[in-house]
C-alpha cells in the first residue's frame, strides 16, 4: 500500500477537512482528494462521507483511523530500519570458531568491535574448522574463522597470517626450533584429528615416513599443557593457543609447520554489512596480536 494514500486519509481526519489536510501536507487541494479516492479504491469502503461541501469519517472510516495509524507508523520504523541496515549502523550475524579462537582471539576483540556497533545482534557458534566451514555453506554462519580452509567449498577466503605449530615440553626454553623428527621416539600429546593443527602434523610426518609415539589425543589444550609441563611428554599446539609457558616453533624437513588462518563467508549469500566491517577490523587486530 501507498504510505502517501495512509497520511493525506490521517490527516483529513485529523483536521476535519480535504482544506485543512492540504495546508497541513502542504500540497493541493484536489492531490488529496485525490489520493483519498485511491485509498477508498484500493480498500473498496468509503471513508468519508461527502455531505454538500462538508466532509466527514464515515462510520467505516472512524474503524480504519487506528488501523491506518497503526500501519504508517510500521511502514515508517520499516523505512527506518532498512535506512540503517543499508548503513550497517544496525544488523544480525553468526560468528562460527573454534574455542580456541574464541578464548584467544575473539575474547580480546569483541568488546571494542560491540561498543563500535551498538545496533549489531551477534551470535558466536562453536565449533572445529571443518563444521564452522559447513555451517558457513549452509547459511548457519555468516563468517567463519578457521585454520587452513578448504580451497574447494567455493568459499570467500580472507587470509588473515599464519599461525606456528608449537611444542611444549618441560624445562623447555623458548626461541629455537624442534625439529619433527626429532620428537618421534618422545611420547607425543596430541589435538584429536578433528583439529586442523592435528591433520598437518599427521600429513608432515607421512611426508617424512615418521611414525610418531602417541601417547594421548585431546580436545583440551590445556589438558596437554599440563601433561607436557608435567614431564609425562611433548604437546603440539596451534599457535593461536598462546600458552603461558615457553613454547618452540616445530619444523619438518621442508622448513616450519603454519597453519593459514582466514575468515571465510559464502559469496552466494549477501553479507550483511556489518559482518563484512567485523571482518576488516578482525583484519587488523589479529595481525597487529601476531606481530607481539
Amino acid at each position: 500500500m501507498d504510505q502517501r494514500l495512509l497520511e493525506s486519509f490521517l490527516a483529513v481526519a485529523d483536521a476535519g477537512g480535504v482544506s485543512a489536510a492540504a495546508v497541513q501536507l502542504n500540497m493541493t487541494q484536489p492531490t488529496v482528494s485525490r489520493r483519498i479516492a485511491a485509498l477508498e479504491e484500493t480498500l473498496g469502503v468509503t471513508l468519508f462521507d461527502r455531505i454538500g461541501k462538508q466532509i466527514r469519517l464515515s462510520s467505516d472510516g472512524r474503524m480504519l483511523v487506528g488501523p491506518a495509524a497503526a500501519a504508517l507508523e510500521a511502514m515508517n520504523a520499516l523505512a527506518h530500519t532498512a535506512q540503517e541496515v543499508s548503513h550497517g549502523s544496525v544488523g544480525f550475524f553468526t560468528i562460527g570458531a573454534s574455542s580456541q579462537v574464541i578464548e584467544n582471539n575473539l575474547a580480546g576483540f569483541l568488546p571494542t568491535f560491540m561498543a563500535s556497533e551498538p545496533g549489531v545482534e551477534l551470535r558466536i557458534q562453536q565449533a572445529g574448522g571443518q563444521e564452522t566451514v559447513d555451517a558457513v555453506s549452509r547459511g548457519d554462519v555468516q563468517v567463519g574463522l578457521v585454520s587452513e580452509p578448504a580451497q574447494d567449498a567455493g568459499l570467500g577466503v580472507r587470509p588473515m597470517g599464519f599461525m606456528d605449530l608449537l611444542v611444549v615440553r618441560a624445562g623447555q626454553t623458548a626461541g629455537a626450533p624442534v625439529m619433527l623428527a626429532d620428537l618421534i621416539d618422545t611420547p607425543l600429546l596430541l589435538p584429536d584429528r578433528r583439529f586442523q593443527v592435528r591433520v598437518l602434523f599427521d600429513a608432515a610426518c607421512r611426508l617424512e615416513n615418521l611414525t610418531p609415539n602417541i601417547m594421548l589425543e585431546s580436545d583440551a589444550p590445556h589438558s596437554l599443557i599440563a601433561l607436557a609441563r608435567a614431564g609425562i611428554g611433548a604437546a603440539i599446539l596451534s599457535g593461536i593457543v598462546r600458552p603461558a609457558v615457553p613454547t618452540a616453533p616445530l619444523h619438518a624437513k621442508t622448513g616450519p609447520l603454519r597453519q593459514r588462518f582466514a575468515a571465510v563467508w559464502d559469496p552466494r549469500r549477501v553479507l550483511p554489512r556489518p559482518a563484512a566491517n567485523f571482518i576488516d577490523a578482525f583484519e587488523v587486530y589479529f595481525r597487529k596480536t601476531e606481530e607481539r
